[in-house]
């Protein structure tokens, strides 16, 4: 069975220079997601926009969409870009984006995300930064995710990263809210 679905990619050539750059202090100064979800224990979180994991499409039909200015504005602006497209690509509106940086030689353990919100989106993957020693699982499945290739995977399946490597791995990983919903 295909937990993931390759979606496009990316020239993330200028992103990637742009997010090589981010100081230490901001990769730490939000540790809500790794406080909150043990399986994100050794990530670093910086939220580009935020929505509440607890909106129901069944019954909220407010949008409560959070946009943050703690990124530099060009890396906000190429985020914005990928976020369009994909916007379009299946017609819907952007829930969390967000750069995630795992540690090196760590581990995202196996995990399964559960409730409306993730039930509903579509959870895109696009590596930013990575090797080869990087691996992602999903399912029975494994891969290693070329830098800029956007996949969607399907994260109510158990998924988990190993970073076999010496240096950090960054994904940015948006989330699209189908209209439909």
């Amino acid at each position: 069975m295909n937990f993931s679905k390759y979606i496009a990619t990316f020239d993330i050539s200028l992103l990637k220079s742009l997010v090589s750059q981010i100081p230490e202090s901001l990769w730490v100064s939000d540790t809500s997601r790794q406080n909150s979800f043990l399986a994100h224990k050794y990530t670093q979180s910086i939220f580009h926009t935020s929505f509440p994991f607890n909106w129901n499409p069944k019954v909220d039909k407010d949008y409560p969409l959070i946009k943050y200015s703690v990124l530099d504005k060009s890396i906000g602006q190429e985020i914005d870009t990928i976020i369009k497209s994909l916007e379009d690509f299946y017609n819907g509106k952007v829930g969390r984006s967000m750069l995630v940086r795992l540690d090196p030689e760590s581990v995202i353990t196996p995990h399964t995300d559960s409730g409306p919100y993730l039930e509903c989106c579509h959870r895109c993957h696009i590596p930013i930064i990575t090797n080869d020693f990087v691996h992602f699982f999903i399912g029975n499945e494994w891969s290693i995710m070329p830098e800029g290739e956007c996949v969607e995977i399907d994260n109510t399946v158990t998924h988990s990263v190993v970073n076999y490597s010496e240096t950090p791995r960054v994904h940015l990983i948006i989330d699209i809210i189908p209209n439909v919903v």
